[in-house]
């Protein structure tokens, strides 16, 4: 009799362990782009919001900001489990992913009815991550985390993060900077901080020319309009540039 009520003890700890649940249903990013008020980006979600993952946010120049703000987590709990906290770590790279994460840590916001959904959030971040940074193509990389008493929740993209591009193009730099500042492609386009009309030709490893082009200096890039992908060397006055398109 003691052995089957000890085993009954056993399954009910178990049964009522097990009954304890937790995890994120929803999840946000919050950045301001050039102090144009609050963007919500949707992670796992889908709302009216644009998605994150994939997104171009833009070419940025001297001058601008890309301030990520911060972050939301919906959450849900059943059976005795329980949310704490929260937040959104996020790192900037080019190339391949490198670098440590930065976060914004979440304050509790509300609770969503009365079935144990909850919003956890912030948007008290003022971090520029264009601060620094030098020309080129770069990868913000996001994910939210949710403390619980049965351990860490993430909302992850199945591991992979959201992830969205940038340029930076610092076109309107002055004085030493603009004259130091390198030209480069991205994505099919010139960026380059010579101004006036510029003579750009395009080659390939072989030395046959791909394309001259005659145009005027353009802080949203030259099209290059190549006629299809590979690697190419570009000679623009006394600087000569190699890309991959």
């Amino acid at each position: 009799m003691r052995k089957i009520y000890s085993l009954f003890l056993i399954l009910f700890a178990f049964l009522s362990y097990s009954a304890q649940a937790t995890g994120i249903f929803e999840s946000y990013a919050v950045l301001n782009i050039n102090g144009g008020g609050n963007t919500y980006y949707d992670l796992q979600a889908t709302t009216g919001n644009p998605d994150l993952n994939g997104a171009n946010l833009g070419t940025f120049t001297a001058g601008q900001t890309l301030v990520f703000v911060g972050g939301e987590n919906k959450t849900w709990k059943n059976g005795g489990g329980d949310v704490t906290g929260g937040r959104i770590h996020y790192r900037v790279y080019t190339g391949t992913p490198s670098g440590s994460f930065s976060n914004v840590n979440f304050g509790f916001l509300e609770n969503l009815g009365g079935s144990g959904d909850q919003k956890w959030g912030s948007t008290g971040g003022t971090t520029n991550v264009l601060s620094g940074l030098p020309n080129g193509v770069y990868t913000l990389e996001v994910y939210t985390e949710a403390d619980t008493n049965l351990g860490a929740r993430y909302s992850n993209n199945g591991g992979a993060n959201y992830k969205a591009t940038f340029t930076v193009s610092n076109t309107l730099a002055t004085g030493e900077t603009a004259k130091k500042a390198k030209s480069f492609v991205s994505e099919g386009k010139l960026y380059t901080n010579k101004q006036g009309n510029l003579s750009v030709q395009v080659v390939d490893y072989s030395g046959r020319v791909i394309k001259t082009i005659s145009a005027k200096a353009s802080t949203n890039g030259i099209e290059l309009n190549l006629p299809k992908k590979g690697n190419y060397i570009l000679k623009l006055n006394d600087e000569v540039i190699k890309f991959a398109y």
